[in-house]
């Protein structure tokens, strides 16, 4: 491979040498690829590795993207609404159907299951003897 230096071509054309070699190469200008030929050498050796960069930082992308939609906590259901309403006494005994079952005891005081229309509910009833705050008890 390389170049034929121009006097053995010199010699090989007169007839005092005999060469063997590709018909495209015929003097020292002339390389073992012509420019064109070479310059898309050259391209494909920087081409491909672009290439392939490229196409590989898409595939990771494409995966962190996949995870991160899958691991996505979903949402269970409709999100309620969260809306204060006041009742009167006669009104929660109504709705807990006059505190007949107890479903937790706390720092406030006794936790009691009710019905309002056909939503089940959670009545807490702050006690007098609750130092907690108010503001804590409506959280």
């Amino acid at each position: 491979t390389g170049r034929i230096p121009v006097e053995l071509l010199a010699k090989a054309n007169k007839g005092s040498l005999s060469l063997s070699y590709d018909d495209e190469i015929t003097s020292d200008a002339a390389s073992s690829c012509d420019r064109s030929t070479c310059k898309n050498k050259n391209n494909k050796k920087i081409i491909i590795p672009v290439i392939a960069t490229v196409v590989f930082i898409v595939m990771i992308l494409t995966v962190f993207i996949a995870i991160w939609i899958f691991k996505k906590p979903k949402a269970r259901g409709t999100a309620l609404r969260i809306r204060k309403q006041q009742y009167t006494y006669a009104e929660i005994q109504s709705i807990t159907n006059n505190f007949n079952v107890v479903i937790g005891k706390g720092g406030f005081g006794t936790v009691y299951r009710g019905h309002i229309g056909d939503t089940q509910v959670a009545v807490k009833m702050l006690s007098e003897s609750s130092h907690q705050g108010e503001k804590q008890f409506q959280a």
